[in-house]
């Protein structure tokens, strides 16, 4: 399977991670890859060490007052 046939299965089996992919490339350069992904039942590459899970984290507003 060349490079291009396997940026195209990424694209149609995991299109939530493409997408999120593309977006990190377009904000911070093409330099960044993607080394993970899970989506549909279908998983690529491996987890690194240490990560952090969304689930893990408190989301809220970033000017540090309380939302009404």
């Amino acid at each position: 399977m060349t490079v291009e046939e396997k940026r195209e299965w990424v694209r149609k089996n995991l299109p939530l991670c493409s997408r999120f992919a593309a977006t990190v490339a377009e904000v911070f350069g093409e330099g960044v890859r993607m080394t993970y992904a899970s989506e549909g039942g279908y998983t690529v590459g491996k987890p690194s060490e240490g990560g952090v899970l969304l689930s893990d984290t408190v989301v809220g507003p970033m000017s540090g007052r309380e939302a009404k």
